[in-house]
């Protein structure tokens, strides 16, 4: 990937998404009574930087502490301050480079990020090894990986929307949501980009190892949006002109992301990886990315 390209904001282009895939320019009205469709994104409701505070009582208590390494409340105050100003500049780019510089700071630099991400790590693992199977053995053997033949024959809409509750079922905490929401946009970048026009699900093309690596990045660059907008979110919605301008500055916070990521981040040999013994490779990727929106 080059490394000269340089973000001017969001192309004026507006993919087409399946049927099933979030909308990520709708701003959500209603935030106490989401879609009953099992593809929409869960609610993510902003929190304390941070925290990764549980949805429901859980009898892991454990993971408590060990998804809330200790923080600096300087870091963390002066994060949110510049997260603040993304607003109030309304969104310009020097504004998002600064906060996104100021959050990893709050985290602890790449390292303490990419360490602090343990459920972006656990659904890279398992969506990793789905996309490597999809990409060495094809769409039937990589449904069978995942306990889910029976999907065979069925249409591409939704087939796909029971391998993304197949491979990201709803957790207990709210870092859960940003990995399951990254596989599910990261499936519907796959159907995107694969499966428009087939009737069934073992008619989708099959994946060569830039494609796979292509949607496994997509979670990558979700997941880190995500939980960025879970921790200091409500920083723009503060400081925010409307609603509809608070959802605009997250899509260009995510956009700058998603840019970053996709300039300088070195070629993941994803179909080729040892997935079960992954940890460390994907603990490096993690890092890597982090350490590219620090320095973008």
């Amino acid at each position: 990937m080059g490394t000269s390209n340089s973000y001017d904001g969001p192309p004026n282009m507006s993919p087409l998404l399946p049927p099933w895939a979030p909308d990520p320019e709708s701003p959500n009205t209603n935030p106490q009574q989401p879609d009953i469709n099992p593809m929409d994104p869960p609610l993510q409701p902003s929190i304390e930087p941070g925290q990764n505070t549980p949805l429901v009582n859980s009898p892991d208590q454990q993971q408590t502490s060990l998804q809330n390494p200790p923080i600096s409340n300087n870091s963390w105050s002066h994060a949110k301050s510049a997260m603040s100003r993304v607003a109030t500049s309304g969104g310009n780019r020097n504004s998002i480079r600064k906060a996104a510089r100021a959050y990893i700071h709050a985290k602890g630099g790449s390292r303490g990020a990419a360490k602090a991400a343990l459920s972006g790590r656990k659904g890279a693992r398992i969506f990793g090894s789905f996309i490597s199977t999809l990409a060495s053995s094809g769409i039937r053997s990589a449904l069978e990986s995942i306990g889910l033949p029976e999907v065979i024959g069925q249409s591409p809409e939704k087939a796909v929307a029971k391998i993304a509750d197949k491979l990201a079922p709803s957790g207990s905490y709210i870092e859960d949501m940003a990995a399951r929401e990254a596989i599910i946009q990261a499936l519907a970048f796959f159907y995107e980009t694969h499966g428009e026009g087939v009737a069934t699900i073992e008619d989708l093309e099959t994946i060569d190892a830039n494609a796979a690596e292509q949607i496994f990045l997509k979670y990558i660059k979700v997941y880190i949006s995500e939980r960025w907008l879970q921790e200091l979110g409500a920083r723009i919605e503060a400081k925010a002109i409307s609603p509809e301008d608070a959802v605009r500055l997250e899509r260009q916070v995510k956009d700058y992301i998603e840019t970053a990521i996709e300039i300088d981040f070195r070629d993941t040999p994803v179909a080729s990886f040892q997935w079960a013994q992954a940890e460390a490779e994907v603990a490096n990727i993690f890092q890597e990315a982090y350490a590219i929106l620090e320095a973008f």
